[in-house]
């Protein structure tokens, strides 16, 4: 029996039977009912909704390293329901959002030292660096790319450039 089919016979009563069905899928929930979804190698990554920009998803690893996934321009999700079990099993199954993940990064300033650096140390502000937050912080953020740019592929020339 399929995961669907499990769902449309109603209330799973064994919590066993359904997160094992969970996992055959490519996800399982926390008991506080947030999704974790997994890689084909059973990596687990947080998964939520931005708030802020209607569709977006925001990821974390187990290393807190954060990643979006990118919306297509003809994307018509406003909000995807990531409390729906039957959602989840069609959008993330065939574990294709892995080759379209991508890194979220933010431009590093002098408030923002490169991971595993103290503030004490030489850092190199300007530089791209992926957002890394803990397991509290990601949770609690409503939104990490509203307000956001795009940056072109060489972020820094081309910022130089706009100033002038």
């Amino acid at each position: 029996m399929d995961f669907m089919e499990l769902l449309q016979k109603g209330p799973v009563k064994d919590l066993n039977k359904l997160q094992a069905a969970r996992r055959a899928v490519g996800f399982e929930r926390s008991p506080d009912g947030r999704v974790l979804l997994l890689t084909e190698d059973g990596e687990p990554f947080q998964v939520k909704n931005d708030m802020g920009v209607p569709g977006l998803l925001l990821l974390r690893d187990a290393g807190g390293f954060c990643y979006y996934l990118p919306r297509s321009d003809s994307d018509a999700l406003v909000q995807i329901d990531l409390s729906d079990d039957a959602v989840v099993a069609q959008l993330f199954a065939n574990h294709a959002w892995e080759e379209l993940v991508e890194p979220l990064e933010v431009l590093a300033d002098e408030q923002t030292p490169a991971a595993g650096q103290s503030k004490g140390q030489d850092n190199e502000y300007g530089r791209l660096e992926q957002l890394r937050l803990t397991e509290r912080q990601f949770r609690s953020v409503v939104s990490l790319a509203a307000g956001g740019q795009e940056l072109p592929e060489e972020p820094l020339g081309q910022l130089e450039s706009q100033e002038q």
